[in-house]
């Protein structure tokens, strides 16, 4: 007999064996099942069991940066306190400003000493420092705000400074806030600048405190070469565009001050610029 066919007719009777006998075939199959629910529920457990191992994981990281950041806060020094002041006339109550709260770059503190010494020099008038006060001026301008700035001190002109305040008239200058303003890269390229003016005719006050608000534009080149100029403006401090207008705001005219605001430009700019001379104190220039 061939092997094929014994194992045909074993396999033949061995179903015919379940066929007379169900209870055999149900307890195959109760077994199967039991064997499936056995693999399922093997499984079930090995994913709960890698659920709860990444949740103490998690759980043990937060512990952690939450210990950290414990450690860190209470290393921490607490912020300094706050010292409110009433006003007693008013009630108002406001925070006294601390030191720090004035702090500022060496950067700005140039620019601003800067813009001062052009502000008082360019605002200012007295008769016994008018050259100063002029040479002052003109150290921090560029070459077009100089041709401006000689034209004005033009004893020929009505509005020059000479003719306007002669010689017992004194123009004193008190420079208020100055804010710098910067460009997309930080750079600053221009101020605002808030001042009053007070006008005297001797002892006698001429109109009151005038307030004004100046913006100019500036950049930084050479020092320069002019000694003159050199020992006021050591850094390069350029103004390139002045100009001033009467603080509305704190009730100031337009019209407060005779001296114009910006001179009429010459219509063309020599390709050099001329040297500044010193302005013309004499008989035309007294009363």
């Amino acid at each position: 007999m061939k092997p094929a066919d014994k194992d045909q007719r074993e396999l033949d009777a061995l179903r015919s064996f379940f066929d007379s006998h169900s209870d055999v075939a149900v307890l195959l199959e109760n077994s199967a099942s039991w064997a499936d629910s056995q693999a399922e529920q093997s499984e079930k457990s090995r994913r709960t069991a890698w659920r709860v191992a990444a949740g103490a994981g998690a759980m043990a990281v937060l512990s952690s940066v939450v210990a950290l950041t414990t450690i860190v806060m209470s290393h921490r020094p607490a912020p300094p306190p706050q010292v409110l002041v009433a006003d007693r006339s008013t009630g108002a109550v406001e925070r006294l400003m601390s030191l720090s709260d004035f702090q500022q770059t060496a950067e700005e503190t140039t620019i601003k000493r800067a813009i001062t010494a052009f502000m008082r020099a360019r605002e200012g008038y007295t008769h016994a420092m008018a050259e100063q006060l002029y040479n002052d001026a003109a150290a921090f301008m560029s070459p077009q705000l100089q041709t401006q700035w000689f034209a004005l001190w033009d004893t020929n002109n009505p509005q020059s400074p000479l003719q306007v305040y002669k010689r017992d008239t004194n123009v004193r200058v008190e420079i208020g806030a100055i804010s710098i303003n910067r460009d997309s890269n930080g750079k600053p390229t221009s101020a605002r600048v808030s001042f009053t003016k007070t006008i005297k005719q001797g002892d006698i006050a001429l109109g009151g405190e005038t307030a004004w608000l100046s913006t100019l534009s500036f950049t930084f080149m050479n020092p320069p070469t002019k000694e003159l100029y050199r020992r006021v403006n050591d850094i390069g401090f350029v103004v390139t565009d002045y100009q001033r207008d009467a603080d509305i705001a704190a009730g100031t005219s337009p019209a407060a001050l005779p001296a114009p605001v910006r001179p009429t430009p010459a219509p063309t700019t020599p390709a050099s610029m001329p040297a500044l001379q010193a302005p013309q104190m004499g008989a035309g220039a007294a009363r």
